[in-house]
């Protein structure tokens, strides 16, 4: 294994260019949010609602846990329909998947690997399917505000309205410590990558 110090990211790294570490913690949150909404639209697409009344309940308490608007009709979506969906959000997932390795010469397999690790943790899962892309906007608005793009106030003010709809203030605890998951997943995986004595050339065919 390459020593920490000689990886292309590292914790120094990180200190050093805080902008980058939250805009990949970000790009790896809407990757991960991408599947796990996936995800739950296969469990749509294999549930069997008895009535509409049964799905307006689902609906019901669906909307309590995620912060969403969703309708009966939604739930109810022809297979045709769901299975679209559930296509755009694959899709959506492997063009970030992408971007990734564009802009932060991140392997596909470390972000796969990533995402095995968050699968692996249900309530982080459940947590990131409420607030998940509100997380990676604020990782986005503190990367603004690092690179001088914004002023303090002006990331406060934008960190406050996306927390806003949530209503609690301690759903800024709960972000700080998914972030700090996610973080750690990073790491994981982007290490156990480099234990792999064919690192080198499954980074050079990653590249191709």
């Amino acid at each position: 294994m390459k020593k920490k110090e000689e990886l292309m990211y590292n914790e120094v790294f990180f200190r050093e260019n805080r902008h980058i570490k939250c805009l990949l913690i970000a790009k790896l949150t809407r990757f991960n949010c991408e599947l796990i909404w996936r995800d739950f639209e296969y469990q749509i697409l294999n549930a069997n609602f008895s009535s509409y009344q049964e799905a307006e309940d689902f609906t019901t308490y669906l909307n309590f846990f995620t912060a969403k608007h969703f309708t009966p009709d939604y739930l109810l979506a022809s297979a045709d329909e769901i299975s679209n969906r559930i296509i755009d959000y694959t899709l959506n997932a492997e063009k970030i998947k992408e971007e990734i390795w564009e802009e932060f010469c991140i392997p596909y397999v470390v972000t796969e690997d990533h995402n095995f690790y968050v699968s692996s943790m249900p309530l982080l899962c459940s947590f990131l399917k409420v607030g998940g892309f509100v997380l990676a906007e604020i990782l986005e608005t503190i990367a603004e505000y690092t690179q001088n793009n914004i002023s303090r106030e002006e990331c406060e003010l934008r960190i406050n309205q996306l927390c806003e709809p949530f209503g609690d203030p301690v759903i800024k605890i709960s972000l700080r410590n998914a972030t700090n998951i996610l973080i750690q997943f990073f790491w994981e995986a982007y290490e156990s990558f480099f234990e792999d004595d064919s690192t080198d050339e499954n980074f050079q065919l990653n590249s191709d």
